[in-house]
This record gives C-alpha cells, structure tokens and sequence, in this order.
C-alpha cells in the first residue's frame, strides 16, 4: 500500500507543488498577518468552529479581533492594520448577504449611522428586519449608536423605532409627509430621549455574543470568576506549559503532574464505552481532558457545554497535538469547587451598621468549626 501510494504522493511534481503554497502561505503569515489571518477567517466564516479556532490562532500570534460594527464592517473579515482585524458581518448568526449590502451601501451613500433611530429610518425593513437588527445589536455590532452602548436599552426601544420608521417610510411613498412633496433625513422620527433601561451585566453581554457569534469574543465567563479560582487552582489553562514538562525534555513525568485546573467546556466526545474526551477553554487558552469510563459514568451529568467546571487530575505532553493533555480523576461544578476550598469569608459594610453584627454573629456560629 505504502508503495502504491508513493507512486502519486511521493512524486516530485505533486510535492514540489505542496511545498510553493506552503511556502508561500507561510511567508504571508509571517510578514502580512493581519491580512492573512484575515482572509484566512473570511474564507470559513460559516463554519464557527473554524471562526472560532482561527481567532484563538489570532490571539496566539498577538492579534487584536475587533468586534462587528455597522459603521465599520464589511461582510468579510478586513485587516485594520497590522495588529487588528475587524469583524465581518457575514459570520453573525442571522444576518443574511442581502442585509450586509443595503447597510454597506448605505452607509458608503449616505454616511455613518448615528443612532438607532437613524439606522431604523434609512434600512429596507423588507431585508434588515427586526430579527436581524436584534442579532446586531446582541452581537455588540450597534454598540455605536447608544451613548451608553446599552445593548439592553436598544433592544427595549427597537420596537418603537421600527414602528416609526415604517410609519415614516410609508407616509413618504405615499406623499404625505409635507404638502409640496418634498423630504429630508431631519423629517425622519428619532428617539430623543432614551428611557432608563439597566444595562446588561458582562455575562449577559457575553452570552449575547456566544448566541450571535457562536463564540466568546470580548471577553470569557471564565475570566470573569478569574480573581475566585486563582484562588484553589493550579494555574490558568494557557499557563500549563510552564509547569508541565515538556516529552523528551529533563526526566519528565509520564504520569502526569497533579493539578486543579478550571475552565468552561467547549465540546464534549463519547469514546464509544471507554469514557471521553472534553475541550476545556478560558480567558488564555485551551487544554482537551480525557476521562476514562468509571469517571466518565460518575461525572457525565455535570459535562455540559458552556459550563464551567473544576477538573482535578494528571497533565502530560501530548505527542500527537504538539500540547498537553489531562486525564481527570475528579470534576466538581464551581459552586462546589468554592465550598470546597474556601477558607473564610470577608464581608465590607457600608453605613450605620450597629444591628448588623450581632446578626451576622448568630447566623454563621451555627457553622463555626471547633
């Protein structure tokens, strides 16, 4: 078979043309790699997984991944310059090419969008509907026309703009805006003056992203309990390389070395009857964990996607990836991990607190060890 094979796989001209393109891309990555990483995200845009392991190659490589904005962004990725990419409207979730075209068109004819009014007013309500609109400003795509970049307070008053925009749109087909039949944009209805509407929190924000996107971009669930785990973790899951010894280097550790490591699990695999495997990911990288049947059975109902979890277990070089993999011996949720280790609890008050003491002393003497 090995032979039959090097009759086609092994001749020259095949490999001598393999090596040109590697050559090539790998010069473009090297020197242009904002442009590159660019059409490289552009040309999977589709597929987000690929979107998304090609921005954390991005941030391997020092790259700053911009979110979408309507002022800005064309359908495809575009390099900013050397250090930045942008965002393409093409990969949101929900937002079709018809949409992406009339707000470029637009905006190139007319200028940039200056609030949500402004957009709602000029769009063709018949492709950038309201669905579309909710994807855009979930995904952080309009953050530009709130002053406040309140995604919540857009998404309370794109009701009353659409409704006033195709009140608008209708009335000007038909006439009726003024007698003589003549139009400008300051007819247009805007919303002047935004309700008090509370922002959403950074988790919010983030899992408006991750439904829009299909990933994390601005931040990590993770990275926001970062200061609460540092506190019973071995390291952060982009830092297990400087703790793990790497194959072939020094002595090493077949076994593994012994760590608690927390993350938010990206992707789970069944091994048939032979446990799994689960993808790990934070705030600074991630670390693919293997568990074998009897721990796979004891722990498979807290192996859920976009859960974050504290694994306890051995890390070790892997050979075939290049990185480090875990084989875990025990996974608890957060809310466990943190009855388990902590230690005390501090509490600040503020204010007149004269009561408060003695009723924080009744209540946690009940638990007081010794």
């Amino acid at each position: 078979q090995m032979e039959t094979f090097a009759g086609y796989g092994f001749n020259k001209s095949h490999s001598a043309a393999y090596a040109l393109i590697a050559y090539q891309t790998a010069w473009l990555k090297a020197h242009y790699k904002s442009a590159f990483m660019a059409a490289v995200l552009s040309s999977d845009m589709d597929n987000t997984d690929k979107v998304d392991e090609f921005i954390h190659e991005c941030r391997d490589l020092g790259l700053t991944v911009l979110p979408p904005d309507v002022n800005r962004s064309s359908h495809a990725f575009t390099a900013v310059d050397d250090e930045t990419i942008l965002y393409g409207l093409g990969a949101l979730k929900g937002v079709g090419h018809a949409a992406i075209d009339i707000i470029a068109i637009d905006r190139d004819a007319n200028g940039p969008f200056t609030d949500l009014s402004d957009f709602c007013n000029r769009m063709d309500h018949q492709k950038v509907n309201k669905r579309a609109m909710d994807v855009l400003v979930r995904s952080g795509a309009m953050d530009g026309l709130d002053p406040d970049r309140n995604r919540a307070r857009m998404i309370h008053e794109m009701p009353d703009a659409l409704h006033a925009a195709e009140q608008y749109q209708r009335d000007k087909e038909s006439g009726q805006v003024d007698m003589f039949g003549s139009f400008s944009q300051s007819d247009a209805p805007h919303i002047t003056e935004h309700r008090d509407v509370r922002p959403w929190t950074r988790l919010q924000g983030l899992q408006a992203e991750r439904s829009t996107l299909g990933l994390y971009l601005t931040g990590h669930p993770v990275e926001l309990q970062a200061k609460d785990i540092a506190r019973f973790t071995t390291c952060t899951l982009g830092a297990v390389g400087h703790l793990v010894p790497a194959e072939g280097k020094g002595k090493g550790n077949r076994a593994g070395t012994p760590m608690v490591l927390s993350g938010l699990i990206q992707n789970v695999r069944r091994r048939g009857n032979r446990g799994g495997f689960i993808l790990l990911e934070d705030h600074t990288g991630r670390l693919e964990a293997s568990l074998y049947d009897e721990t796979w059975t004891l722990y498979s109902e807290l192996l859920s996607t976009d859960e974050i979890v504290v694994a306890e277990g051995r890390v070790a070089a892997d050979k075939f990836s290049g990185g480090y993999r875990m084989t875990i011996q025990k996974i608890m949720t957060l809310s466990d991990a943190k009855s388990r280790f902590a230690k005390g609890i501090q509490i600040s008050l503020r204010g007149p607190a004269e009561s408060i003491c003695s009723s924080l002393q009744s209540t946690f003497l009940p638990y007081q060890d010794g």
